[in-house]
């Protein structure tokens, strides 16, 4: 105890009343008749106010029953202060039931002792395992009898030692909560004496001991110190296991070691000036920082400590002199461990030190830890002891830490640059505690470190730049205060990097970025450049696949991600950056900026959304000139609603759709609110990209509304005038599929515009602007027109007529009028190719009283012109496509008067001789469409036509599936196939409808035949089915009757034969078919008959043959010809 009048900590506490204190040295051996009458010395030497037989309950169990659960009859327990008291009130058949259990379980353990020394090491598993198994149902015993095996005279080697001592950390570590402080006193001096029996350094034996005794301290740490206590000696110096068991101890059990630990530090100050080895001198550093941050830890949780009076002052004096050893003399050991743990001792020290030692220190510790960097590859251990004694000095050092802050800064800095390896964990650990040093030197004096970190940023390495963004970010979250005012001069070094080309550099910028963010530093004057620089970096393309970046690279594809999410956090979750985000956001919406347009529009969707909840709604073009005009605006959001695809574009679309619908025109806040949630609910029901004409037509129907809710035609041109400007936007130069829509568009605008002029202008615009090598614009700008010439007709033919005529006028150019130029005349053809779809759609969609009168001028006229001048698939298959629309345009259903279409057979022809060339599956399916729209027309085709039509197709579709995969089932292109399929039976059965007679349908028969016989079983199949089709169709539209139609059905009998032997088909799924048009067949006849077949004998027959065995078949189908009128 000090003299000196400070106030002590509470000293060990006497034992409790009625028991004494623990032997120097407890007996190990103990006889047979020991064992059993301890265990009834404990049962009557109970707890104060416990029954005297509280453990008489499980004794029926009888002898032999060691592994049963009921246990307590057979704990043994050591009596306290190396006596074992024997109280016989017991009777004698129990306590002969204890000692012959007791005998059994020692008989067993000895066995498996004696197991331990097997030269294999799954033997000797296998019994530490079983060791542990016994020693959680009957710790003490166990444990109590393995001492006694270890202290035997018997020779033990040295496996078999670490086997067994190997299990009793398990048991300790697992089951050290059941014994009670009796039972551990009397254990732990054994695994004591144990861990110290050999004074050299054995961590096979010793550790587990030591671990053992952590193990039993969780639950009796007071007892297991007590034991520990008494192997130091003032005279000598201690075991190196009992001091690092010690400090693993106070790890472990603050608020239990810390009444030990003044007992403790008093006397091993004269042992430290004893000390020479180097084992003893890091065992010593490390049970000293260890007791630090116990005391530490202890008194950052005062409130939660059972003696609130303990304070950093107790402990003072003696960590003062160790310090005084510990830096003067250890720390410039040899050995590298010792320095180090050395190091991390002073760290932990310097928060129990007093104050003005620790001051009066700093001007020699703090190079002398610098230093240490020099000396040490890892520098973990280095760091966090210097994080510890610039956290200890941040109050009365400031002066010093300000002298040496250059030499400190440098030394963290070289740290600071070097990048963490995760798969390290180390490396991490010292990057953080490097970043916590220069919080702490900030807290000191934020100007030099700033300035320092600052001066770097314009460094030629990305590594340092890098290192100082990745501080100044942890400075900006860490010490914000500090911090606020050289957060403009931060700002300014910022922008010297906006453009640097680094993605790294660019990495830790976004973070720096949000950081200040996060804290309110970005105002809405000064933060401006630093949201242009996020979305810029969300335009970031991905990175070519050739190139592999390596792993600590930053791929431009993880940057952009990163710079989404940003964006995305800054506008949903900081409510500071509301004025700095909105509207500027939608000043993004630029070419500038393609690349961002998905996050950049759910962002504004956000904001936008807040917006417009505020009482009053702020007018974003108030103070906002550089905003996109209303009109503008709309030109865009209607583009990127109409192709949804990109991400979720199309919902943010409809967001911000909504939270701008004041911004853009108060006329359209009612019609708004209620389609735009119906288009959301269509879009999420329907759209997956393949009803994208269905949506399209919504959007343009939704467009057209709108514009009539306006009803301002200054507004409508302004929304015109906006989209043609658009039409020439680089926005769209990698987007046709949004370059047509945009087309689309403007044509429903333009058909809400009356003067010509600007009519006239406006589709000049939408011609112009086509690049007719995309397939897609073409098709846009022919839907345009086509829109357009439902209102203004006139001029759009005008324009179709004028660029016709000036396409067919041009001759080939070329060097010297020899060498052909190639690529004006595909350019040519392309242009061709879209005239030629413009009317098309203008023949759809032009007003049927009109088109009658112009359709043969110019319209057929023109595209007659360009027949014989095909030379590309591109004009070939335009060609397709129009006929096919001429022809609906004029069918009668649609003009509701017949129409004699004088140029329909050249068409046809055309389209067929397309045909037989034609390999791509879709366009095959185009020429199928169009042929059935053309011979729906007047007149029907005659005999010889209609033959020659039928045996073109059926040639060029019936074969086809021999060249797809034999996966082809699952495949896009066999579900084409189909479709193509399907269309040849609508256009058959079309052929069919135009004259409806035995003698129509034996022409269509006898096309059919080759294909119904072929060997090919696909070829087979398809025809059935058409064969089966025409057959049904027939039979629903034949008018039979005098006067009606034909009177006799002759070919009845050819279907018959030819129907009948696929009945039999060798492929299965033909044979239903068969029967089912064999069944038609019958139906027909009778219709023409007047008579009834048995249908139903027809019908049990087919279900016979369907299941029949192929050895019945011939049986069976001899009963087919049986079939009788009844």
């Amino acid at each position: 105890m000090e003299a000196s009048g400070e106030q002590q900590p509470p000293l060990l506490q006497d034992p409790p009343a009625g028991e004494s204190p623990p032997p120097a040295e407890p007996a190990v051996q103990m006889s047979e008749e020991g064992l059993g009458n301890s265990r009834t010395a404990h049962e009557h030497a109970g707890e104060p106010g416990e029954p005297a037989n509280h453990r008489e309950a499980g004794n029926e169990a009888g002898p032999g029953a060691v592994d049963e659960e009921g246990t307590d009859a057979l704990t043994v327990v050591g009596a306290a202060a190396g006596r074992r008291a024997v109280i016989g009130d017991r009777s004698d058949r129990l306590s002969k039931q204890y000692l012959q259990r007791s005998t059994e379980l020692r008989g067993l353990l000895t066995s498996l002792l004696d197991a331990a020394s097997d030269v294999q090491d799954e033997v000797r598993a296998s019994v530490s395992t079983a060791i542990f198994t016994l020693g959680r149902s009957k710790p003490y015993d166990v444990l109590l009898t393995v001492f006694n095996y270890l202290t035997a005279d018997r020779p033990k080697g040295f496996m078999q030692r670490i086997c067994i001592l190997q299990a009793v950390e398990e048991i300790c570590r697992d089951v050290g909560a059941e014994l009670d402080d009796h039972e551990v006193m009397e254990i732990a001096p054994l695994i004591v004496n144990e861990m110290v029996s050999s004074k050299e350094v054995i961590p096979q034996i010793q550790q587990p001991c030591s671990e053992a005794l952590v193990g039993l301290g969780q639950n009796h740490c007071f007892q297991v110190m007590e034991i520990l206590t008494t192997k130091l000696e003032t005279s000598q110096l201690p075991h190196f296991y009992t001091l690092q068991t010690m400090g693993s101890l106070a790890t472990s059990n603050v608020y239990t070691m810390v009444p030990f630990l003044k007992g403790i530090l008093g006397p091993m100050q004269p042992m430290l000036n004893m000390v020479k080895q180097d084992n003893l001198k890091w065992a010593f550093a490390f049970v000293i920082a260890r007791f630090c941050e116990c005391i530490t830890e202890y008194l950052a949780n005062i409130d939660k400590a059972p003696d609130p009076l303990v304070k950093k002052e107790f402990y003072s004096t003696e960590i003062n002199s160790a310090f005084d050893i510990l830096f003067n003399s250890w720390l410039t050991s040899k050995d590298s461990k010792v320095r180090l743990q050395v190091a991390e001792s002073i760290g932990q020290m310097a928060h129990i030190m007093d104050t003005d030692k620790l001051s009066e220190s700093l001007t020699k510790l703090l190079p002398a830890l610098l230093q240490l960097y020099k000396r040490h590859s890892e520098p973990y251990p280095v760091t966090c002891a210097l994080a510890m004694v610039l956290d200890a000095s941040l109050i009365t050092g400031k002066h010093v830490l300000e002298l040496h802050m250059e030499a400190m800064l440098t030394a963290l800095f070289q740290q600071v640059c070097a990048v963490p390896d995760y798969t390290l964990p180390l490396t991490v650990k010292n990057h953080y505690e490097v970043l916590r040093c220069c919080d702490t030197l900030a807290k000191c004096s934020p100007d030099p470190v700033v300035s320092f970190y600052l001066n770097r940023l314009g460094h030629s390495s990305d590594r340092v730049r890098t290192g100082s963004l990745t501080v100044l970010k942890h400075l900006i979250n860490a010490s914000e205060f500090e911090l606020a005012q050289k957060v403009p001069d931060i700002e300014g070094g910022l922008r010297l990097l906006l453009m640097d080309p680094s993605n790294k550099v660019k990495k830790a910028l976004t973070q720096v970025i949000m950081a200040l963010a996060h804290r309110g530093f970005l105002t809405q004057q000064d933060g401006a450049v630093f949201v242009e620089f996020i979305v810029r970096q969300c335009c970031l393309p991905d990175e070519p696949p050739a190139r592999r970046p390596a792993e600590a690279d930053v791929t431009a594809e993880s940057l952009r991600s990163m710079c989404e999410n940003v964006l995305h956090l800054l506008s949903t979750t900081v409510d500071q950056m509301l004025p700095l985000l909105w509207p500027h956001l939608l000043e993004y919406l630029t070419p500038e900026y393609a690349g961002a347009l998905p996050t950049v529009i759910k962002c504004a969707a956000q904001l936008a959304g807040r917006a417009r909840k505020m009482d009053p709604e702020p007018d974003i073009y108030a103070n906002n000139p550089n905003l996109h005009q209303p009109a503008t605006l709309l030109s865009y959001l209607m583009v990127w609603l109409g192709c949804p695809e990109p991400g979720s574009r199309g919902h943010h679309t409809l967001q911000l759709m909504e939270g701008v619908v004041n911004q853009i025109n108060t006329g359209l806040a009612e019609l708004w609110d209620l389609r735009l949630p119906e288009l959301t609910d269509k879009l999420n029901e329907n759209y997956d990209g393949r009803q994208r004409r269905e949506w399209e037509q919504s959007v343009l129907s939704f467009l057209r509304e709108s514009l009539v809710a306006v009803d301002n035609q200054e507004w409508v041109d302004q929304v015109g005038a906006a989209m043609a400007g658009h039409l020439s936007s680089t926005l769209y130069a990698e987007r046709p599929r949004e370059r047509a829509f945009l087309m689309r568009c403007m044509a429903a605008c333009v058909c809400r515009q009356q003067h010509k002029k600007l009519v006239c202008a406006h589709i000049d615009s939408i011609f112009a602007s086509v690049r007719h090598a995309e397939p897609c614009e073409r098709q846009g700008c022919a839907q345009a027109l086509g829109l357009i010439s439902s209102v203004h007709l006139d001029p759009v033919l005008a324009k179709l007529d004028q660029v016709a005529r000036a396409e067919l006028s041009k001759k080939p150019t070329g060097l010297l009028g020899f060498m052909k130029d190639t690529k004006g005349e595909a350019a040519q053809e392309r242009m061709r190719a879209t005239v030629i779809l413009c009317y098309g759609q203008v023949a759809l969609m032009a007003p049927q009283h009109l088109l009658l009168e112009r359709f043969e001028v110019p319209v057929f006229r023109d595209l007659q012109t360009f027949l014989p001048n095909c030379k590309t698939a591109e004009v070939r298959r335009a060609i397709v496509e129009t006929s096919g629309e001429l022809a609906r345009a004029l069918h009668p259903d649609r003009l509701k008067e017949r129409y004699r279409f004088r140029g329909r057979d050249q068409l046809l022809q055309f389209i067929l001789t397309a045909l037989r060339t034609e390999h791509e599956l879709e366009v095959v399916h185009q020429i199928l469409a169009s042929a059935r729209a053309l011979v729906s027309l007047d007149p029907a085709l005659t005999t010889e036509d209609r033959t020659g039509l039928m045996k073109t197709v059926f040639e060029a579709v019936y074969p086809v599936r021999r060249e797809l995969p034999q996966d082809h089932e699952s495949t896009a292109q066999y579900q084409i196939h189909r479709k193509i399929v399907s269309e040849l039976d609508r256009l058959v059965c079309t052929l069919l409808l135009r004259d409806v007679s035995p003698a129509v349908l034996d022409d269509l028969v006898t096309s059919l035949v080759p294909w119904v016989t072929s060997q090919a079983a696909h070829e087979r199949a398809h025809s059935m089915s058409t064969l089966g089709m025409v057959l049904q169709t027939y039979l629903d539209n034949v008018h039979v009757g005098e006067g009606l139609g034909p009177v006799s059905f002759c070919v009845g009998g050819q279907l018959l034969a030819t129907l009948v032997p696929r009945c039999v088909d060798p492929e299965l799924t033909i044979r239903p078919i068969a029967f089912d048009a064999v069944h038609t067949v019958l139906k027909i006849l009778s219709l023409y008959e007047g008579s009834q077949w048995d249908m139903e004998a027809m019908a049990e027959l087919r279900e016979k043959i369907l299941n029949a065995e192929e050895a019945n078949i011939k049986e069976d189908m001899a009963t087919l010809s049986q079939v009788r009128v009844e």
